[in-house]
Formats: C-alpha cells, sequence, structure tokens
C-alpha cells in the first residue's frame, strides 16, 4: 500500500481514528494523508464550493483553531516516524472526502462513525455513508469507542 487518507473532525472519536490509521501506517510504512474538512464557504448563489486552504493566512479565524490542531497532529504523528501531511479543505465533506481520495490516489480511506440517530441520518444523511457509495476506493470505518 502505498498511501491512506484519512477523513476526521475533532470530535470525540477523532483521534481514535487518527490512531488506527496511524497503526496501519506505521506497519505498513505507509504515506498517511491526515484530511481535515472545515465549514463551507458559500459562493455568491448559495452553493457551497470545496476550497483547498494552502496557507495560514487563508484560514478564517472561526478555522483557526482547527487549522493549528490539524497541523500539531501531523507534526505529532511525524515524531513517531509517520509519513504524514496534513490537508485542509472548506466544503461539504462527502465531497471533499471522495475529490482527495482521488486526487491523491489512495488506496484506503480511514474515518469515524459517529452513532447518529436514524432521523438524523435519514433527514441530514451520513459521510461515512455518502463516501461508501461513491468510492471505488475500499472504506475502514472506525467505530465510536465507548468506555
Amino acid at each position: 500500500m502505498k498511501s491512506i487518507l484519512v477523513a476526521f473532525d475533532f470530535s470525540e472519536n477523532g483521534r481514535h481514528v487518527i490512531e488506527c490509521a496511524a497503526s496501519l501506517a506505521d506497519a505498513s510504512d505507509t504515506k498517511l494523508w491526515l484530511l481535515h474538512v472545515g465549514s463551507p464557504e458559500p459562493d455568491l448563489f448559495g452553493q457551497q464550493l470545496m476550497r483547498k486552504v494552502v496557507s495560514p493566512d487563508d484560514v478564517p479565524e472561526n478555522l483557526r483553531e482547527s487549522w493549528d490542531a490539524l497541523h500539531a497532529t501531523a507534526e505529532e504523528l511525524r515524531s513517531r516516524g509517520i509519513d504524514v501531511e496534513p490537508v485542509f479543505l472548506r466544503g461539504k465533506a462527502t465531497e471533499c472526502i471522495l475529490a482527495e481520495a482521488q486526487r491523491r490516489d489512495v488506496e484506503l480511506i480511514v474515518m469515524g462513525a459517529h452513532g447518529h440517530s436514524t432521523l438524523y441520518r435519514a433527514i441530514v444523511g451520513s459521510v461515512s455513508e455518502g463516501v461508501l457509495r461513491g468510492t471505488k476506493q475500499p472504506v475502514l470505518i472506525v467505530p465510536m469507542q465507548h468506555d
């Protein structure tokens, strides 16, 4: 395997998802793309465009904490010998994950399950489900960690 994309948020399960992906990357000497998708940026017509954030100057103040945490996490994984690159995108999560997985030509997508209710999934949808339906790459869904 050449590369793994780990898509995560900063929820309770996010760190567990990162650790699972890091273990896989470390065991197989695989590059890890650490992806966080921040809130979308509306355009003039009310559509939400995907936009890659390439520098700290591009990050609005309300997303600065996430940007910093993403880069700190990448640095911590590097210190453990893992080949990792952080990627911060703004847009709809499912679309961003699918596009980045294709762009990076990854062999595996790792992401977490949130355990939302059936009603929530019916109304809002599930990012994990959308990724599963929209990709040909294998997807590893890391379940919620319960204490």
